[in-house]
């Protein structure tokens, strides 16, 4: 029998922490805790939505038996939040990556699993409608067999949250797990493993070639092997304007670009040698709704997530692959 989430502790009230804030909110979580070591942050927050409240200490959190604890700290955080969390009880939903590292990932994966919890990792881009009519066309064969993709993500570090200093924001310090590779690039790896399925191999070249005052790489390169002899790129920067987004497919019968600024799909057939084009309409915040939906409803039932922890985990250790790469310049076998 399905059990409702009805309270949820959710740690970290930057931007990201008071979406989910809000949308746990819309979608009837009655009573919300909050976090965060910024007290008056963690306020602002709270007072967003109804039902909610702000815990002085994490040990109030815990003992307010939270059936949810939604992780959105600095990356370098997330795992001893989400193991107190397990401990405690309650189902984790973590921002993605998994870690900056590998210390407590696997010990994590096997606390939540033995305490028969879900642990779910914030991978959105699946939730993007765009996303899932990639999908839809890839297995339909309107582009035939795979062989090529390439997947973009572009966007200047200082624009993206302008109402704060960027050298302070996690995405600019190793220290909390920055870098563009951890930032960005995750999400490229996972929504191409959603299609494609999981890399064999791994190269990269990466590193700090602006003059942002960051201590973190702000261009990356991955080259990546799939079954079936797919080769996959994946291009993430801290420098491009204006921001872009995009996925090229080219397939045996066909070519598939997709703009996810212009929110445009582009289609073209080698059986009619024309291109069709697709347009969509849709409200950003509507994919995090949908993947908190999805969340509450893998803790009630029990299901897996559509990325789980143990997906998280090997999602880290190709991230940290490609890093090793533009450190050696050797192809890692996954």
């Amino acid at each position: 029998m399905a059990t409702p989430v009805t309270r949820a502790l959710v740690i970290g009230c930057g931007s990201i922490g008071s979406r989910h804030l809000r949308n746990l909110a819309a979608l009837g979580v009655a009573e919300l805790l909050a976090f965060d070591t910024d007290a008056e942050r963690a306020a602002q927050a709270v007072a967003q939505v109804d039902g909610g409240r702000v815990v002085e200490t994490l040990e109030l959190g815990w003992e307010a038996s939270p059936q949810l604890a939604v992780i959105a700290s600095p990356t370098a955080l997330h795992v001893p939040l989400a193991r107190a969390a397990v401990a405690a009880g309650a189902n984790v939903y973590m921002e993605k990556p998994v870690s900056a590292d590998l210390d407590g990932v696997d010990e994590l994966v096997a606390e939540c699993e033995a305490a028969g919890l879900i642990g779910a990792v914030g991978y959105n881009w699946r939730f993007n409608p765009m996303i899932r009519r990639v999908a839809e066309v890839l297995d339909s064969g309107a582009v035939g067999r795979p062989l090529s993709v390439r997947a973009h993500f572009g966007s200047y570090l200082p624009a993206r949250h302008p109402w704060e200093d960027y050298r302070v924001g996690y995405g600019a310090r190793a220290e909390l797990g920055g870098g563009v590779i951890l930032d960005a690039v995750t999400h490229q790896l996972d929504y191409l493993v959603s299609m494609l399925g999981w890399p064999d191999a791994v190269s990269c070249r990466a590193g700090k070639r602006s003059d942002l005052e960051i201590d973190v790489e702000d261009v990356a390169d991955l080259a990546l092997d799939f079954s079936g002899g797919i080769v996959g790129t994946i291009h993430g920067d801290f420098v491009e304007r204006p921001h872009r987004a995009a996925l090229d497919v080219i397939g045996s019968e066909g070519t598939l670009l997709a703009d996810f600024v212009a929110r445009e799909l582009r289609l073209w057939s080698a059986a009619t040698e024309q291109w069709q084009s697709e347009t969509f309409d849709f409200d950003h915040n509507d994919i995090y709704l949908e993947l908190m939906r999805h969340v509450l409803d893998c803790a009630a039932t029990g299901s897996k997530p559509s990325t789980d922890l143990a997906d998280g985990a090997r999602n880290l250790r190709i991230l940290l692959a490609a890093k090793r790469s533009a450190e050696t310049g050797e192809v890692i076998s996954l």
